[in-house]
């Protein structure tokens, strides 16, 4: 397939010979550092990836796009295809998720999730043939709101081992064992049912939390969070570095699409603690992982004690994790994928080479 792939603007790091940048350099700088600017930026984006479409292309759209856009792609008619992603549960699940999350603390909810954000998301999944999950519980948030099991492709994230090459680490080791989350802080992650576990727990160790922490958590966690136990390391700019001063990583986030941290955690080596939603179909409770119910406290308790105290099955387990992470580089994930569209276009109409245009 030929594949241009267009983006606001990109970090060099992320330039390919297939991305096309709809914005200048003058105007990316503008465009990042003025927020009044993006509705612009992003509606000119729009406007340059409708004038690439031609006839036939299958359109893979990522959330974020206005439907203004996926109505103009409908519009056009023609034997093309639209095709779009779900990074995390159906907005509906999601916000049900979240307000049981803040009563369960007696907290006012701030995710912002209104009902016409929700009813935007089902708009615009109605207009798609196609639309990518990837685990199992989106999938199931999907079908839940009543989005056809045939649009539905079943996938995953993935990583890419090219990031985790060198030996630097974020922090020195220290007498004990060190547990790493790795993500913002926030109650969808549900950062303050492990910040309590950790209190619990009465390891050796520390926890380290990298990533920006969400206002909740330190209004309603400060005790916890100034423990001379727990290492706050804010936004960090090399993930790597922090997984290799890890011996264990967690994350019990209560709604999820697929991690990229967490096939990170795997590919380095590291055995972990995880919710249903983090681990997906990925990491398999004791082969993998230690899956464990978010809100289960003692069962998040026990799982911690069990990998802090037994080095052997860290082992164990974090070389499982390193074994599976393998068939989920970027790479396999992306082959899998074109394989999946290219079988779907055959079905539907058996002799047409089809481009791929993607907006991100």
């Amino acid at each position: 397939m030929d594949v241009c792939m267009v983006v606001p603007s990109a970090s060099k790091a992320g330039r390919r010979p297939f991305l096309m940048q709809a914005i200048s350099p003058l105007w990316q700088a503008i465009g990042y550092r003025v927020d009044q600017w993006w509705p612009c930026v992003n509606r000119f984006t729009e406007w340059r990836f409708e004038r690439l479409m031609e006839e036939g292309d299958i359109v893979h759209l990522w959330p974020g796009v206005s439907i203004h856009l996926y109505r103009a792609i409908k519009r056009r008619g023609g034997d093309g295809r639209l095709v779009t992603e779900r990074i995390n549960c159906h907005r509906a699940t999601t916000r049900r998720i979240l307000d049981e999350a803040y009563a369960r603390m007696g907290w006012r909810p701030s995710h912002g999730i209104t009902d016409a954000a929700i009813q935007d998301e089902r708009d615009k999944l109605a207009l798609t043939d196609w639309v990518f999950s990837p685990s199992p519980l989106v999938t199931k948030s999907m079908r839940d709101n009543g989005v056809p099991t045939e649009k539905i492709l079943s996938s995953s994230y993935g990583w890419d081992p090219s990031r985790f090459a060198g030996d630097h680490k974020a922090l020195q080791p220290i007498d004990g064992v060190t547990v790493a989350f790795v993500g913002r802080v926030c109650v969808r992650k549900g950062a303050h049912l492990l910040l309590d576990a950790w209190s619990k727990a009465g390891i050796r160790g520390r926890l380290v939390l990298a990533g920006t922490i969400e206002t909740d958590i330190t209004e309603h966690c400060a005790d916890h969070l100034n423990r001379s136990d727990v290492v706050c390391l804010g936004h960090v700019s090399d993930a790597p570095a922090v997984f290799r001063s890890a011996d264990i990583f967690v994350f019990p986030s209560l709604e999820e699409g697929s991690p990229l941290v967490m096939y990170e955690a795997c590919g380095c080596g590291l055995p972990s603690v995880l919710s249903p939603m983090a681990a997906g179909e990925v990491a398999r409770d004791g082969q993998e992982s230690l899956v464990r119910d978010s809100y289960d406290g003692e069962a998040w308790v026990d799982a911690l004690r069990q990998l802090a105290g037994d080095a052997e099955l860290r082992r164990q387990i974090g070389e499982a994790a390193r074994q599976r992470a393998q068939n989920y580089t970027w790479e396999r994930v992306g082959n899998r994928r074109g394989a999946m569209l290219l079988e779907l276009i055959g079905e539907c109409e058996r002799s047409v080479a089809i481009p791929l245009v993607e907006i991100a």
